[in-house]
């Protein structure tokens, strides 16, 4: 059995896993008044009851290395893994029923292959990744 094979009997998240789940989590508390919203986040309702994060915007007097601390700061990854969770997911008002449903309707759906030393994978393990990448349009989990 491979370590992906392994992974998959034995259930642990990776670690990457893990942090965004956290970050998904945190974003739940800000929305439900549980964490102090200190970077302004703001969320919107659309559409069928889809509770959505709108990203801030980037300054356009940042210099090139920018971009990339604007994209991994939690004011950014967090609404993009918030929106990549389904509707009946982020409309949950209580945390361990939100929690449940997080792991049964999202993360248990998406593929979780950390890079490891000797083994070739798709990509980062990110679930932004996993959902941009053309890997999970047939099941359409994203």
């Amino acid at each position: 059995m491979n370590y992906w094979e392994r992974l998959k009997i034995l259930k642990p998240m990776s670690l990457k896993r893990r942090r965004e789940c956290y970050v998904i989590m945190t974003m739940w508390k800000i929305l439900n008044g549980h964490h102090p919203n200190n970077m302004g986040i703001e969320f919107q309702s659309s559409k069928h009851n889809r509770i959505t994060a709108k990203l801030p915007k980037l300054s356009k007097s940042g210099k090139a290395k920018h971009p990339t601390m604007y994209d991994t700061s939690f004011a950014v990854l967090g609404p993009k893994l918030w929106n990549l969770i389904p509707a009946n997911v982020s409309s949950v008002k209580d945390l361990e029923v939100f929690k449940i449903e997080l792991n049964k309707d999202f993360l248990s759906k998406m593929p979780d292959k950390p890079p490891v030393k000797g083994y070739s994978c798709e990509n980062n393990n990110s679930l932004l990744e996993w959902c941009s990448s053309g890997a999970l349009l047939s099941g359409r989990i994203c």
